[in-house]
């Protein structure tokens, strides 16, 4: 598929920010699964018809003119979060699609800088879309990120 060409076939480069020097983003550890959690299973990459719904939320964020690096989806984020606290309660429309797109789009630009590749996890009939290294160790959950960001459990910005 177009929108998501394999790793391998896509030309590795940082983010461009500013006077052309890269974002610099370390490079996190394996996440710690805790003993209690229940049996999580890496199903590998994700299918056509996940990444069909991947490059439709994808496409509409390009659309809205959103888009680009780590630190401008940031920015773009906290625009879409204050103007969405700004509404009463009763008028904010599910966040769920928006939060699953700018976290699909906070994972490309992980993804480009890190060389780390989507795959699905799955924990009973839920289904989490990760970055994992070469070995296959889970490094970044960026929709996770995006959540708890929009949920206002994270105190300060992506």
């Amino acid at each position: 598929m177009a929108w998501f060409p394999h790793r391998k076939q896509r030309p590795q480069r940082a983010p461009q920010h500013g006077q052309g020097a890269p974002v610099s983003m370390p490079v996190p550890a394996p996440v710690p699964v805790p003993a209690t959690a229940p049996q999580r299973t890496v199903a590998g990459p994700p299918t056509d018809s996940e990444r069909a719904w991947m490059a439709s939320l994808l496409a509409g964020l390009k659309e809205a003119g959103i888009g680009g690096d780590a630190a401008r989806l940031s920015v773009h984020l906290e625009q879409q979060l204050k103007s969405w606290m700004q509404l009463a309660p009763a008028q904010r429309p599910d966040p769920q699609l928006m939060i699953s797109a700018f976290g699909l789009a906070w994972g490309e630009a992980l993804a480009a800088q890190q060389q780390l590749e989507w795959a699905v996890v799955r924990t009973g009939s839920h289904a989490d879309f990760v970055l994992v290294d070469a070995t296959g160790a889970i490094r970044e959950l960026p929709l996770r990120l995006v959540s708890e960001r929009w949920q206002g459990s994270s105190a300060k910005p992506l």
